[in-house]
């Protein structure tokens, strides 16, 4: 086991930070891929990652994404229009037909009470949100996002998210952004100033196709 911990001053920092290290063999382990998206390839992946992000949010959405330089002739992970689409699918439990759940199914039937609960008693422990099921064992697809925890400390609200598998490349960024959108909204309708991020996941991986974009990026 090589564990991880990355600190960061936003999402764009906690990206470069973990692309740049998840192509350290010291740091990484190449898989296999056995089951779930890309079976046969092979991926990097980092046995456990903790990131502690400090300044999550940002105004301006765009800012929240990886910025890549003109020069590098690469496409951006994610783009700000992708962002707003994704937005509503962690934030609201709106499902298409051929749906069977959403983020946001699971997390806003909890929202009202998880509110309530900080407002009354804001240094409490029990304020986490459950995206993942019992049932999700016999999904092909289970989700990777599986709670959402947050922690009062003085009057500034923090939030841990815990991921069991996770795309780095494209998945990460825009996670985060749209989880540091609801963070920020969740502040904001108790009332607490917007605090830091904590990230974990046993399964922070790069799939092969992204393994030479990471090269270019970062300049390994």
């Amino acid at each position: 086991m090589k564990p991880v911990y990355i600190e960061a001053i936003d999402l764009n920092d906690f990206w470069f930070q973990c692309v740049y290290n998840i192509l350290d063999k010291n740091l990484s382990r190449v898989y296999q891929i056995e089951q779930g998206s890309f079976v046969g390839e092979n991926r990097i992946e980092f046995d456990f990652i903790t990131g502690l992000i400090k300044n999550p949010y940002n105004v301006d959405w765009n800012q929240m994404l990886p910025q890549i330089p003109s020069h590098l002739n690469i496409p951006a992970p994610v783009t700000y229009d992708y962002l707003c689409q994704y937005v509503p699918y962690v934030m609201t439990s709106h499902k298409q037909e051929h749906e069977f759940y959403t983020y946001g199914s699971r997390i806003e039937p909890q929202l009202p009470f998880i509110i309530g609960l900080l407002q009354k008693t804001p240094r409490t422990n029990q304020a986490v949100i459950q995206v993942a099921s019992p049932q999700d064992h016999l999904l092909d697809d289970p989700p990777c996002l599986r709670t959402i925890g947050f922690k009062v400390i003085d009057t500034t609200l923090h939030m841990h998210v815990d991921f069991r598998s996770w795309d780095l490349w494209s998945g990460t960024p825009a996670n985060l952004a749209a989880l540091a959108i609801f963070q920020n909204y969740v502040a904001d309708a108790t009332g607490l100033k917007n605090g830091s991020m904590i990230c974990t996941s046993k399964g922070l991986h790069l799939y092969k196709y992204c393994h030479e974009l990471a090269r270019l990026r970062t300049g390994k």
